[in-house]
């Protein structure tokens, strides 16, 4: 399996169980809901469920983030080699390796660590569109592009 693969993989995985948990803790909320009982002291009843609504509300919105963040890896072509640094890349650099995708953390394969990265992320900006060999600045180090995947 190549690198990329295994990283496109571990990306989904990663963002799969985030959906699961959110998923689970909607449903959580909405049987806390459901068996929230009208007290006898008047608006706590009211308050709860108003709490737990917009527990939903947070977690739903969290929910459709993390959605997209899916369909944009799900849109990464492993077989698609690159000359210059973009979204889908694997970069190697002086300084570490990165994975642009989406945010996920970091992921060790073989001996290498990658640490998965978004187009937002300011290292993405300082390095996008450079080349094998070209280097950046990021937070005052000069970081050379040793290979792209």
């Amino acid at each position: 399996m190549k690198i990329k693969e295994v990283l496109l993989s571990c990306c989904k995985n990663f963002v799969c169980q985030k959906l699961k948990t959110l998923e689970d803790t909607i449903a959580e909320l909405k049987q806390s809901a459901n068996n929230e009982t009208k007290s006898s002291v008047g608006d706590k009843y009211e308050t709860g469920r108003a709490m737990i609504q917009l527990e939903i509300e947070k977690n739903s919105t969290q929910l459709k983030v993390w959605s997209n963040q899916l369909l944009e890896i799900e849109k990464i072509n492993p077989d698609k080699n690159s000359s210059k640094v973009e979204f889908g890349t694997i970069v190697k650099c002086s300084n570490a390796n990165y994975f642009i995708s989406q945010a996920c953390g970091k992921f060790v394969v073989g001996v290498e660590t990658f640490f998965t990265i978004s187009v937002s992320a300011p290292i993405f900006i300082a390095m996008s569109n450079k080349k094998i060999g070209e280097q950046f600045d990021f937070n005052g180090n000069k970081i050379k592009i040793l290979e792209i995947v």
